[in-house]
């Protein structure tokens, strides 16, 4: 018992470590490739290739934990997000658009390791308890990923002290987080060697195989005889097929991701060309940060009271509120922006939650690690959407403005079915 607590504690401490990296991307991203590119039109490019990254690697990392253990995958998705954060210190030493494009890529597969490790936390955690770990999870990460973009203005003046731009600062404070992480991981499945009994096995093997009393069947929902419970899961993942409520979940992790990510890729860097101060926009991110990962709790008590399609239509709301709040930040107006990136953050919580419960909910017991892979990929994909296809059209057409009301459409647009289920 005294083990699985204390492997619990190394994890939550690798989240919180590991969090600390993602805000490099996040945060620094838009203005690092400002610096090194040129122009404010590419400024979602790093953003959008890290989430590119993150789509592509999602299912080999989740089919590496399958075969070696949850605990291997994430110690390699670290260990690659380690490399990533270098080549882009690298590229702003340089000045190397290339290497700032790999480096990206290579970073979103640390997110993707930072973001399943919730899942691990489930699998730590006695009968029972698993929501409050998977809760816990998400605190840790809450801390970490509000501490790196609030430090955007102290590692900003490190890179200078370097002869870096100061955008380079994070990159650099990534650079230390992940590997940190990725020891606080070894030594977590040090602890688990002696977690004696299922749960230490099930994040060491990680396999989908249902163990009575384990991890693979003990929290698997109970048969729902309900009109809504047979409307769910009459529509299931089941090997590769992809069919009805599964199919609704990614939607909702996609555009719920694309709306958010696009939107954050841009506006830190407009913020900034409004004069804006690094201290100011890494204040402001933070409390976005503080509102993506923050509300999970009661976020899931509403999804389990109003049930996971009332949430998502919730956080679509949300996010629509928040879309013409941010797009003056493109034009002067940029005052609006502080409630509006705040409450895109809440809007993607309640997304991220009830799509995951969808995710859950319609996925096979022989096919958990699958699901969670292709749940990841949707965010990825849809981010990737946003970033690398319509960010850099739509701002040099009609700037920030414009691409608010395109993320607006596509916000509607998933909203269609989720409609559709109560009819």
């Amino acid at each position: 018992m005294g083990s699985g607590r204390s492997a619990l504690r190394a994890l939550l401490a690798a989240q919180g470590v590991g969090a600390l990296g993602l805000a490099a991307g996040g945060t620094a991203g838009s203005l690092i490739a400002e610096d090194i590119l040129g122009s404010t039109a590419y400024a979602a490019l790093p953003l959008g290739l890290l989430v590119l990254g993150a789509a592509v690697s999602a299912p080999l990392l989740t089919a590496l934990m399958r075969r070696r253990g949850r605990t291997a995958g994430l110690a390699v998705g670290y260990a690659l997000a380690t490399a990533g954060a270098a080549l882009v210190v690298l590229a702003a030493a340089l000045t190397d658009p290339a290497t700032l494009l790999v480096g990206s890529v290579l970073l979103g597969i640390g997110n993707n390791a930072v973001m399943l490790g919730r899942y691990v936390a489930a699998d730590l955690a006695p009968a029972g308890h698993s929501a409050r770990a998977m809760s816990a999870a998400l605190t840790a990460v809450t801390a970490g990923a509000v501490g790196g973009p609030a430090l955007l203005g102290p590692a900003g003046s490190v890179a200078r002290s370097l002869e870096l731009p100061a955008a380079a600062g994070l990159y650099l404070l990534a650079a230390v987080a992940f590997p940190a992480a990725a020891a606080l991981t070894l030594r977590l499945q040090l602890r688990l060697r002696h977690t004696v009994g299922v749960r230490g096995t099930a994040v060491l093997a990680a396999s989908d195989d249902p163990q009575p009393g384990g991890a693979g069947t003990r929290d698997r929902p109970k048969a729902d005889n309900s009109a809504a419970g047979h409307r769910l899961t009459g529509h299931r993942l089941t090997g590769r097929r992809l069919t009805g409520g599964a199919a609704l979940a990614l939607i909702v992790l996609g555009v719920s991701n694309l709306t958010m990510v696009t939107a954050m890729g841009v506006a830190p860097a407009r913020l900034h060309a409004h004069h804006w101060s690094l201290d100011t926009v890494g204040l402001l991110v933070a409390g976005h940060v503080v509102l993506m990962f923050g509300p999970s709790a009661l976020s899931g008590w509403f999804c389990d009271r109003a049930g996971p399609r009332r949430t998502a239509l919730l956080g679509g709301l949300v996010q629509l509120l928040a879309l013409p709040l941010i797009a003056p930040a493109g034009t002067g107006g940029s005052l609006a922006a502080v409630p509006g990136l705040l409450l895109l953050g809440l809007g993607w919580n309640l997304q991220l939650v009830s799509g995951s419960a969808l995710v859950i909910r319609t996925a096979a017991p022989a096919h958990r690690h699958r699901a969670e892979g292709l749940g990841e990929s949707a965010m990825g994909a849809g981010a990737v959407v946003g970033t690398l296809g319509m960010a850099g059209p739509l701002l040099a057409a009609g700037g920030l403005p414009l691409l608010c009301l395109a993320l607006g459409a596509f916000t509607l647009l998933a909203s269609i079915p989720l409609l559709r289920e109560y009819h």
